[in-house]
């Protein structure tokens, strides 16, 4: 059964459906340099935006995946002036929105607001760049958390499934 068609205002960002995995790196002042594997996949519905839920699970000492470590799904909103809003949930407690845009195979987000449970950890902000390279979708994601200032944290290159 054929689903329904992209909505026109997604299609600046079409490269991003389908299934991805991959491995990436990550790192924060007060944490140790990490690896660990990645399962991303992202739908339509038809409407003008684009769902997505996205696991990890940290790399043992072999390269193997083990326990699962971080979730997140949500919705990439595609606006009729062509700017793009990012609405997330995280399994670590947080909720992010983000305003940004898309240029080519590029597409930048910085949040204009993040809530933390009351138990999670604090994070004040979150820029997110993702960009494809050829057949490897590509991440950078920055944060300020723990009273640190916008800092690298992840990066990733993930391929179609």
């Amino acid at each position: 059964m054929a689903g329904p068609p992209l909505h026109p205002l997604c299609e600046p960002v079409a490269f991003l459906l389908g299934e991805w995995r991959g491995t990436g790196h990550g790192g924060y002042p007060g944490m140790s340099p990490f690896s660990y594997s990645e399962e991303m996949r992202v739908w339509h519905v038809g409407k003008p935006y684009l769902a997505f839920e996205q696991r990890t699970w940290q790399l043992d000492e072999a390269g193997a995946p083990g326990r699962e470590v971080h979730g997140e799904s949500g919705y990439l909103r595609c606006r009729e002036d062509g700017g793009l809003e990012l609405v997330v949930a995280m399994a670590p407690g947080h909720g992010e929105v983000s305003t940004g845009s898309a240029d080519g195979q590029r597409i930048s987000f910085s949040s204009v607001g993040v809530l933390d449970a009351p138990s999670a950890a604090a994070v004040s902000a979150v820029k997110r760049t993702w960009w494809l390279d050829r057949e490897v979708l590509r991440y950078d994601l920055e944060m300020s958390a723990r009273d640190q200032p916008m800092t690298w944290h992840l990066g990733a290159e993930l391929r179609r499934a």
